[in-house]
């Protein structure tokens, strides 16, 4: 599979996919500047101990966390992960960034 991952059992490295930073993802229609920055931030999220997450609701920016390289609909991610990701319709808009402007925590 062209995935990226975090080897927590080896060598502690988050590596990228060569042909996914090269070719991107469907979710990201071409920019793979934007893509790019989301293969990173998800992989260091995963490094940090964060798990996957499904899309919240139609329309709503897309969690980090969520696995964006496949897809930006519950329903497409949901075979990768059934006890996680419901197969409930939802579909988020693709986002490369954490913390989008104006959503970062207090503190």
């Amino acid at each position: 599979m062209e995935a990226s991952c975090y080897n927590r059992w080896a060598d502690h490295r988050v590596m990228i996919n060569d042909a996914r930073w090269v070719r991107g993802a469907t979710a990201y229609a071409g920019n793979l500047q934007a893509y790019r920055v989301y293969a990173i931030n998800h992989e260091v999220g995963h490094a940090l101990g964060h798990g996957h997450q499904p899309c919240p609701r139609t329309g709503a920016l897309a969690p980090i966390m969520m696995q964006q390289s496949w897809g930006i609909a519950n329903n497409d991610l949901n075979p990768l992960n059934p006890d996680l990701i419901p197969a409930d319709g939802q579909v988020c808009q693709a986002n490369p960034h954490p913390f989008p402007a104006g959503s970062a925590p207090a503190g």
